[in-house]
Formats: C-alpha cells, sequence, structure tokens
C-alpha cells in the first residue's frame, strides 16, 4: 500500500506542478523597463478623470501622451472608502495613504456620492510664498493614526537636496508645503508657471477640459518628465481613475510597481516614490511606496484598452456583490435545510422500512447539484475573470450569468465523473477545483483575486496582491477537508502512518504559498491554518490534543509566522510586503499599528452590515455541533459525516481555522462566512448520495471528538 500511495503522491504533484508551469507560459509577460528623470518632473492633477470615460475625440490631448507613454489605472483610496482632492495631495506629499479631515464612506448603490470638504488654501506672505496656518495640528493628526504619515515629507526632502517644489494652484500647495507647513514657490495660474524654476512642479487644474492639459503640456520643457494624473473621486463615484507617465526616459506600456504587484495599475504613493527616486540614495524609505515601472508595448492604445478594462471589471463587479453576495447565502440556507430534510427522510423510511431516497433519483441528483454549485459559488467568482465578460453590452448580467454557469458547470463535473462512484469523490472535485484555483493564482499575481466580487476589492480594501480573506478561506477551508477526506480512507485501512503523512502534505503547499512573501504575503493566515492542521495531523496519528502539544504548535506557528517575517525584512525595502515593514518598523520605532488595527477592524466589519453580526453567532453554532455532537440539536447534521468519521475532524479543524482567523487577520470577519459557504453545502452534498455507496463500517468514535483516540 505504501507503494502505491508514493505514486500516487507523485502523480499528483505532477500534475499540480504541470498546471502551475502551463499558468506561468500562458502568463508569460516580457521584463518590466525603468523610468529614468533626465529633466525636471511635472506632476498634473486632472479632476475626476477615468478611461471609461474619456475618448480620443473629447481628451486628443492626454490620448497623445498615452499613445507613446506609460498607461496605467490609479488607486486613489487614502484612508477611506472615498477619496478626496485635499488628503490626495496630502498623500502625495507624505508618500503614505493619509486623511486629516472628515474621512468620506464609500458610495452605496443608488446613494448620493458624499461631500468632500473644501480643499484649503495657503496663506500667502507674498506673491510667491505662503503657509498652512493648520499645519501643525494636520501633521499630529496624520502622525496619530496608521500607518503614520509624514506630511510635508516631499518638500523638505527636495529642500534638504536643494533643490526646490513649484505648486501651480492652490490644491497643488498642498503637495508642495514642508514639515513646517511653508510653500516656499507658488504660482496661481498655469499661464504665469514657469516650469523651469524647479526640478518638481505640481500642477492643480481645476478642470477636465482638454484645453486646460494642453496649456500644460505646451509650457512643459522637452527633456521634462511629465504625470498626468487624477489623484481623487471626489463629487464622482469610486473608479480607478487615469495616469499617464510620459517623457524622454520613459518606455511605452503599461505602468505596475511593487507596491501594487499588478500590471497595468499603481497607486497615488507610487508617484511620491517616483519624484523622490530622483535624489538617489538620498531618498527616504517609503512603507507603502514603489517605484513605478513599465511593462513594455508595441500596441499604440492597446494599454489603455487594458486600463478601461480593468475599471470597468472592478466597478461592475464590486456593484453586482452587495446582492449577489447575501442571495448567495440565502439559497445557501435554503439548500442546507432541504438537504438535511431529504437525509431525514431518507433515515425514516429505511427504519420503516418504505423505499429510500435512492427511488427518487431526479430529486436527490438536483439538490446535490445544486448544492455542488453553491459550495463552487467562490471558486466561480474567481475563475470568471479569465473571460471578457466586461466588454458585453450587459456587463451586469453577463458576470452574474457566467459565475452561475461556472459554478454549475464545477458541480456536473464533479457529479458526471468517474470519481462519482466514491462517496467522497464529488466532494474532493469540487474542493480541489476551489482549493487549486486560489493556490495557481496566488502564485502567478493573483490577478483572479484582484478582480473576483469576492476577492481583494483594491477600491475598498488596502491590498493589491497576495492573499486575500476571502482567498484564505477558500485555500484553508479546502485544503483542511480534502486532507480529512484522504486521511480517512487511510484510516480506515489501517495506515494511520499515511493518513498523517498525507495530511502533512496537503499542509505543506497550502501554507507556503499563503504565507511566502513571494506568494500570499499573508501573516495572519499561517498563524491560523498551522494549528489547524497540526489538530487535523494528531487526530490522523490518533494521538491527544494536550496542553503541552497546544504549546508546541503554538511556538512553531510563531517560528514559521516569524521566520517569514525577518526573511522578508532581510531583502531589500523596495522588495518587501508589509511582513517585512512590519519587522521594519517594530526594529526601528518599536511600532507594531499593524496589530493594532485588527481589532478595530474587524469591529467595524461586525457592524456594518446586520448580516456580518450573525458571523459570531454562526462559529458558536458550528463549535457546539462539532463539540457536543450528542446533543439533541447537533445530532442531526453530525450523523451526516457519520459515514465518513474523519470528516468531522475535518470540519473541526476548518473551524478552529476560521475562529483563528477570525483574530488574527484585520477584516477577518469575512472568513468564516466564506469557509462555511463551501463546507455547508458540501455537507447537503453528502446527503445526497445514495447509502449503499457509502462505506458500510462504523465509527469507532465521534469524527469531531476533540480528544479522539488513546496515545498508541
Amino acid at each position: 500500500m505504501t507503494r502505491r500511495w508514493l505514486i500516487v503522491c507523485v502523480l499528483v504533484l505532477a500534475s499540480g506542478l504541470g498546471g502551475v508551469l502551463l499558468t506561468s507560459v500562458l502568463t508569460h509577460r516580457p521584463a518590466l523597463q525603468q523610468i529614468s528623470q533626465p529633466g525636471p518632473i511635472v506632476v498634473v492633477r486632472v479632476p475626476q478623470l477615468d478611461w471609461n470615460s474619456t475618448s480620443t475625440t473629447a481628451n486628443p490631448t492626454l490620448y497623445s501622451l498615452a499613445r507613446k507613454g506609460a498607461v496605467g489605472a490609479m488607486l486613489t483610496r487614502d484612508l477611506s472608502g472615498h477619496s478626496c482632492t485635499g488628503d490626495a495631495w496630502l498623500t502625495l506629499s507624505a508618500g503614505t495613504r493619509t486623511a486629516v479631515g472628515a474621512v468620506v464612506k464609500e458610495t452605496l448603490p443608488g446613494a448620493a456620492v458624499g461631500q468632500c470638504p473644501r480643499v484649503p488654501t495657503a496663506t500667502l506672505t507674498s506673491a510667491s510664498t505662503g503657509y498652512f496656518p493648520q499645519w501643525s495640528q494636520w501633521r499630529k493628526i496624520a502622525l496619530s493614526r496608521t500607518p503614520k504619515a509624514d506630511i510635508g515629507r516631499l518638500a523638505s526632502t527636495a529642500a534638504a537636496a536643494h533643490q526646490c517644489v513649484t505648486a501651480v494652484g492652490a490644491g497643488a500647495s498642498l503637495g508642495a508645503a514642508d514639515r513646517q507647513g511653508k510653500v516656499a514657490h507658488y504660482v496661481p495660474r498655469v499661464s504665469q508657471a514657469d516650469f523651469t524654476s524647479c526640478p518638481i512642479t505640481l500642477v492643480s487644474l481645476t478642470t477636465g477640459d482638454d484645453s486646460a492639459l494642453r496649456q500644460v503640456v505646451a509650457k512643459v520643457p522637452a527633456d521634462a518628465t511629465l504625470v498626468v494624473a487624477s489623484l481623487a473621486d471626489d463629487a464622482s463615484r469610486e473608479h480607478l481613475r487615469s495616469v499617464v507617465i510620459t517623457g524622454p526616459g520613459v518606455p511605452h506600456g503599461r505602468l505596475t510597481s511593487l507596491n501594487t504587484r499588478q500590471i497595468g495599475m499603481i497607486g497615488t504613493v507610487d508617484l511620491t516614490a517616483l519624484i523622490l527616486h530622483r535624489f538617489g540614495s538620498a531618498a527616504p524609505t517609503l512603507p507603502e511606496a514603489r517605484v513605478p515601472s513599465v511593462e513594455p508595448s508595441s500596441s499604440a492604445y492597446g494599454p489603455v484598452t487594458l486600463a478601461r478594462d480593468l475599471g470597468q471589471e472592478l466597478a461592475v463587479q464590486h456593484s453586482v456583490l452587495r446582492t449577489f453576495f447575501p442571495r448567495a447565502l440565502i439559497i445557501g440556507a435554503v439548500i442546507v435545510v432541504l438537504g438535511v430534510l431529504l437525509w431525514r427522510l431518507g433515515v425514516w423510511r429505511t427504519r420503516r422500512a418504505e423505499r429510500s431516497t435512492a427511488s427518487h433519483p431526479f430529486l436527490r441528483a438536483g439538490i446535490g447539484v445544486t448544492a455542488g454549485a453553491l459550495a463552487s459559488l467562490p471558486a466561480a467568482t474567481f475563475l470568471i475573470g479569465v473571460l471578457p465578460w466586461y466588454r458585453t453590452g450587459h456587463p451586469g448580467v453577463a458576470l452574474t450569468a457566467g459565475v452561475l454557469l461556472i459554478a454549475v458547470a464545477i458541480s456536473v463535473i464533479a457529479w458526471a465523473g468517474p470519481w462519482r462512484r466514491h462517496p467522497i469523490g464529488p466532494l474532493l472535485v469540487i474542493l480541489v477545483v476551489t482549493g487549486y484555483t486560489v493556490l495557481d493564482d496566488a502564485m502567478h499575481g493573483s490577478r483572479l483575486q484582484l478582480t473576483s466580487m469576492m476577492g481583494l476589492q483594491p477600491l475598498y480594501g488596502g491590498r493589491y496582491y497576495g492573499m486575500g480573506n476571502v482567498g484564505y478561506a477558500m485555500l484553508a477551508t479546502s485544503a483542511l477537508l480534502i486532507a480529512a477526506l484522504l486521511a480517512d480512507a487511510l484510516i480506515r485501512a489501517g495506515r494511520r502512518d499515511l493518513a498523517t503523512a498525507t495530511v502533512v502534505l496537503v499542509a505543506v503547499p497550502a501554507i507556503l504559498v499563503d504565507g511566502s512573501p513571494a506568494w500570499g504575503a499573508d501573516a495572519g493566515g499561517p498563524v491560523a491554518m498551522i494549528p489547524a492542521f497540526a489538530y487535523l495531523a494528531l487526530n490522523a496519528a490518533g494521538l491527544r490534543v494536550t496542553w503541552q502539544r497546544v504549546a508546541m504548535i503554538g511556538g512553531s506557528t510563531a517560528l514559521v509566522v516569524g521566520g517569514l517575517a525577518v526573511l522578508d525584512y532581510l531583502r531589500p525595502p523596495k522588495y518587501r510586503t508589509h511582513l517585512g515593514d512590519f519587522v521594519a518598523g517594530l526594529r526601528h520605532h518599536g511600532q507594531a499599528g499593524t496589530l493594532g488595527r485588527i481589532g478595530k477592524l474587524n469591529a467595524q466589519m461586525l457592524t456594518s452590515s446586520p448580516l456580518t453580526l450573525f458571523v459570531p453567532l454562526l462559529l458558536v453554532l458550528a463549535v457546539v455541533v462539532l463539540v457536543a455532537p450528542s446533543r439533541r440539536f447537533s445530532r442531526p447534521i453530525a450523523r451526516l459525516w457519520s459515514q465518513i468519521p474523519f470528516l468531522g475532524n475535518g470540519l473541526a479543524a476548518a473551524v478552529i481555522c476560521w475562529v483563528i482567523g477570525f483574530f488574527a487577520n484585520d477584516s477577518g470577519t469575512g472568513i468564516p462566512p466564506i469557509g462555511m459557504l463551501i463546507a455547508a453545502p458540501l455537507l447537503v452534498v453528502l446527503a445526497t448520495i445514495p447509502s449503499r455507496q457509502r462505506h458500510e463500517r462504523p465509527a469507532s468514535g465521534h469524527a469531531a471528538d476533540l480528544h479522539p483516540a488513546p496515545e498508541g
């Protein structure tokens, strides 16, 4: 049996690596090229500009720049869901997302856009200088928040290098002020500006008309690096904004940065890094920002088309999410109830020696396929990103229909293949598709997760790459249940050693991809996943969970997570993720601000919607069912996996992972519902499998017992 197990492991490993290599080949991109600044740099803010509302006829100047420059979609989010111009200029000044006044929340569907505060203007001390009287108060606020923002950093760094910053327009003066709030060079209008007087010029246009931008472009020196960007949402709904960088040192193509790690997307803070990069080794290290680079392109307007597609994709995904996800949860609850009733009906008829539900194949198959489709729904929201649904005439309809069709297709495949003859076959197919989708996507830049309605949501979240909470819940739940299902068969065959090894082999790639700074970059994920897999491995080996072993698991978890963070910290600053930045902040400044945000963000998530208030209740209910399976209210659910005993241990491990993940991740509120959205329908799938396909041998003890077996 050991030889057969080894052969299967090698085949599975080869298949997985083959799929990863195939994805690498299909997604191969040209090498990135760097941006150089042979002359001055000019940053022009154009209000409320996005690629989806522009055209070559209405914006000829913008498109003439895009045809030869580097194009991207701009993430303008600061500390709130809606970005405003005043905070955008302060963010550019600090190189860190910040807000000093009242923040504006994201715009809900059908609601009016919140009103941004008036942009402050400097008090002039002469025709070309000024200051902000409230600056010291603003700095105090910006430095007290997480992340800490050093507003005035841009101008003060330039002054230390004996260079100056010119502000053209009232708004730009916020970005050009130094740490004392002083604006050394100010010009009220573009017509009066001299773009050669300072190496750095910030321009704030008050209109998006093409003529205003044309006037600026006509005055910019030939050797200058010109940045045209829309820095905020202001009076329009949240959207990815337009950004173009052009000049003699800028290749034509799509913008990206190590901040976002997404081709075609950069953040406001990355523009700060670009400006400061001209100071070489004297440039300060920015915790969030990275210097933009360019993926070259031979297509004149191809980068614009792709940026427009990305903006459309994210906008539609987010608008559909608020109605799609609650409906999916309601449908899931109904399916779970129907599945339990169907199972109870089969038990009742069997006891009365009547026909079992096996005589109703259409009813059983209908509920089974529907439940399987529901469990496949999270994976379908990722896989829909492979298709260009956003280019259809009705993208919202195309998105919803596409997700549903993919989910149904996964479920049909699970039920139609030869694996359907085994009771765990359909379950394994759905779980493998779900887990592998997340795993493969995280290893290739998280592009599917970025644009999924259940994914990173970069317009409103703070993450653009790696493993988000939804992806984490999908990966962890799938991996734990796969390990439990496979281990069950080995335990029944009397090979607990191979069952334990199987759990470890499933755990290693899941934890490695999730926690690796190069892929998942998830600090909180391994904190929850390692104890869950350790619990499952102990159960597979027939060992009790003792306090000594719990302490050993906790120490190992801290060692692994801490080791990943330290290794990330040892890399050059521009390559670090938030893991390495956390270690750097702890070592150099004694700050662990990220940890302090977790409780606050979870509290905000719990109170953001009536549905989220049920998350703690669902967790408590899941724990009660697994810990006290013999109770009257727990027995009907617990018996669903009575024929596959170790599945109960897998569910217990998943609940452990959800509970720890809830507390260990910021916005961890979303982890338990997504995990349950996968696990609960699979129990219904199990209930619809004819009893003759199930194992005959009963469990020797309840599978979800937290102390399942004596030492042995």
